[in-house]
């Protein structure tokens, strides 16, 4: 057997292993060129994509900057003051029965869906009646400190098949007078009673805190009155009244305690 450590051997292996290596640089640069393919076509399809989708980015990113810029105008309103505030009538009882007359009564302007609103506040047998007749009702009245005989009731809702009295109590007590003076919330119930006793008849104490109670009246707060006016389709409705817009901050600023937040910011 012939040595294979020849020079002439030596040279054929090398030849073979050169050959060798050349195939596979061959078989890397077109691995390497398939690659490349590869990555500009899926670049390719990527900035199709991106083509696709940048405007609906663009569309979702002016819906957050809305969303932003509406959430800080809230904020910047919450802690400004209302013209209420400025006249010092946010505690005032005749000007929230005022404001309350005057909402209930755009009847074509989002006013009985108001009353609507907030008469589903109330769990009672009456309410859920008095709402299905409502808007065959649409010439009903509404009178502030409304007189009877036995007193003036503050807001009253009338009809041709209902009445609404509505006691409003933000920060005074109901009158129970003397030993001979029936409870106030009596004496207007039975008047009314016997005053309109063939129609639906609903009583409501609202009560900044919800708190006062008579019997045969229903309790609301504020909060809920609140509730009614932020409610679809109510606030949609009444979305340029100006003073539906300050009334509802008053309400916020008042149930969120607002003004005590202030006077701890200011301190600090």
């Amino acid at each position: 057997m012939k040595d294979i450590d020849t020079k002439e051997t030596r040279e054929r292996y090398l030849k073979e292993l050169k050959e060798f290596i050349s195939k596979i640089h061959k078989l890397q640069n077109i691995h390497q060129k398939r690659e490349k393919e590869r990555i500009k076509e899926k670049a390719i399809k990527l900035k199709e994509i991106v083509k696709i989708l940048s405007p609906i980015y663009e569309r979702e990113l002016e819906k957050v900057r809305e969303y932003i810029g509406q959430k800080w105008k809230n904020c910047e309103r919450l802690f400004s003051k209302t013209t209420f505030e400025v006249m010092d009538r946010k505690a005032s009882e005749e000007v929230h029965s005022k404001v309350i007359e005057y909402l209930i009564d755009q009847k074509d302007k989002g006013g009985r869906e108001l009353l609507k609103a907030i008469l589903n506040k109330i769990e009672d047998e009456v309410s859920p009646l008095i709402i299905s007749l409502i808007d065959e009702n649409k010439d009903y009245k509404v009178r502030r400190e409304y007189s009877i005989n036995s007193g003036r009731i503050d807001v009253i809702v009338k009809s041709k098949d209902f009445v609404i009295v509505i006691e409003n109590k933000f920060l005074s007590r109901i009158s129970k007078g003397g030993e001979d003076w029936e409870k106030q919330t009596v004496r207007y119930k039975n008047e009314i009673d016997k005053k309109y006793k063939n129609l639906k008849r609903l009583y409501i104490i609202l009560d900044y805190k919800g708190e006062e109670e008579s019997k045969g009246w229903q309790t609301i707060n504020y909060e809920d009155i609140l509730g009614s006016l932020e409610q679809e389709p109510v606030n949609k409705v009444f979305s340029d009244d100006n003073i539906y817009i300050e009334y509802k901050y008053l309400l916020r600023r008042l149930i969120n305690k607002i003004d005590e937040i202030i006077l701890i910011i200011w301190k600090k």
